[in-house]
């Protein structure tokens, strides 16, 4: 790939329970900005299933899509709702009930892949809440065909609060395949990368510390992907400090290379076998003449094996490498996203501070600081604050850590820092973080909140 500036079609789709739907069911949207034109004569069909009726959507601010009704519809099966990561047990319970689907197919339109695919969703979400306000339907849920996440009311709602562009982990997800000996998650695939002009990637044989950081090390194997910095056979890529440089290897190469050992930690079934490849240990003698590279290879000193990085007991003190592109981009979706972690402090207020000497949810800000004889805009340390108050132009702020090359900061201090020097924000909760790129707990932290002061209170 070349970067985010990309025009790549989208697809999603709107799964209902209940009776089947109606032409004048779905123009009731046009109560959301949403525009129809008279009802095309000849909708698309594909070979397996015929176009009940379409209609063409326009909006000013999202562009065209057009919306297909087909018979019968392709409803997800239930391997693919236990598999998907993110949903909920109501959501699988909805998805396993659904018995109607909408198709949303739109065209690229702003050059951007995550904008673009965020347009793609507001759609998907104007039309999920008119046909779930429908009478005779009791339940409605948003899909992206080319990432394969399923999107609550609940999250696109979230989603639709603000305007920043979808992050890096919506074009795909990951699945984590348990061995059958292991008993834990040796193959970790993704799925979607391979939508928007990339490859998807495997992980093998992750220890069981390292599983927590997968989600953080798969955002950064993504963006360097989207930008072009890696291909399927990159030789060597850093993607932590330190010691995580790792080599990519084309999946057919690693099927016939690896040890039978590394080869049995994943399938060679058909969505897992062309345009991947499987996250690596750097190659041996990667810089040594062609000959040299052959008698390695003879004698097994260049056989692929699965990135060591993944494999550690520990993952403290390591960090995941971004380019300055992506910390832009994580940047800009952190300061758009501001409302809704104001929000959360306002209505959650007892959480975080559930009474004298006990300790409430955490809410933290990373902001990027020029070092100390910095050359450039981009030489920043990105330290972590607890966040004690949100302005209109700043955020009232301690800092957690030392810092390395700022000696006009020290841990523990306590002062108002500029919103636009944000990079990152978090709200550390027992379920897991919320941050602008997972606002989803949010719903879970609502439902069980009287439980979760308590908890806090007795801790």
């Amino acid at each position: 790939m070349a970067g985010f500036d990309q025009a790549f079609p989208s697809v999603g789709s709107v799964l209902w329970r209940g009776r089947d739907l109606t032409v004048e069911d779905v123009a009731a949207v046009q109560q959301r900005g949403v525009k129809i034109s008279p009802e095309r004569t000849t909708p698309d069909s594909d070979s397996t299933r015929k176009a009940i009726w379409s209609l063409h959507l326009t909006h000013p601010g999202w562009g065209e899509a057009d919306c297909i009704l087909l018979d019968p519809p392709a409803l997800p099966p239930q391997s693919v709702i236990d598999l998907t990561p993110g949903t909920s047990e109501t959501d699988r319970t909805l998805l396993a009930a659904c018995n109607g689907m909408l198709t949303v197919r739109v065209p690229a339109s702003t050059q951007n892949v995550l904008r673009d695919r965020k347009n793609m969703l507001r759609f998907v979400h104007a039309i999920a809440e008119t046909i779930a306000a429908a009478p005779g339907v009791s339940g409605a849920i948003g899909v992206d065909h080319g990432s394969g996440h399923f999107w609550s009311l609940n999250a696109l709602r979230d989603e639709m609060a603000h305007d920043a562009d979808l992050d890096v982990q919506h074009l795909f997800i990951i699945h984590a395949v348990e061995g059958e000996k292991s008993g834990t998650s040796d193959w970790v695939p993704t799925h979607g990368l391979d939508r928007v002009g990339g490859f998807d990637f495997d992980i093998l044989a992750p220890s069981q510390a390292m599983l927590s950081a997968l989600d953080t090390a798969a955002r950064a194997i993504a963006f360097a992907l989207v930008e072009g910095d890696v291909r399927p056979d990159t030789a060597r890529h850093t993607i932590a400090y330190p010691d995580g440089d790792v080599r990519f290897v084309p999946v057919a190469e690693f099927m016939r290379d690896a040890a039978h050992e590394h080869r049995a930690l994943r399938s060679m079934t058909e969505d897992h076998a062309e345009n991947r490849a499987v996250i690596c240990e750097p190659q041996t003698g990667a810089g040594e003449p062609r000959g040299v590279r052959a008698m390695l290879s003879k004698f097994g000193g260049s056989r692929p094996r699965p990135a060591r990085v993944f494999q550690r007991k520990d993952a403290d003190g390591m960090v995941f490498a971004f380019s300055k592109k992506a910390t832009d981009i994580m940047a800009a979706r952190a300061i758009a996203t501001l409302p809704v972690l104001r929000s959360f402090m306002e209505e959650f207020h007892e959480l975080i501070n559930p009474g004298p000497g006990l300790r409430g949810l955490g809410v933290l800000m990373k902001i990027g600081y020029k070092v100390d004889d910095a050359e450039s805009d981009t030489d920043r340390e990105h330290l972590w604050f607890e966040v004690h108050d949100i302005g209109d132009q700043s955020v009232e702020a301690t800092l957690l850590n030392q810092p390395h090359s700022i000696a006009r900061m020290k841990e523990g201090d306590r002062a108002w820092h500029p919103i636009e020097l944000l990079t990152e924000w978090s709200i550390m909760t027992p379920g897991g973080a919320i941050t602008p790129q997972s606002l989803g707990r949010i719903h879970a932290i609502r439902a069980h909140k009287e439980r979760i002061l308590s908890i806090l209170r007795n801790a």
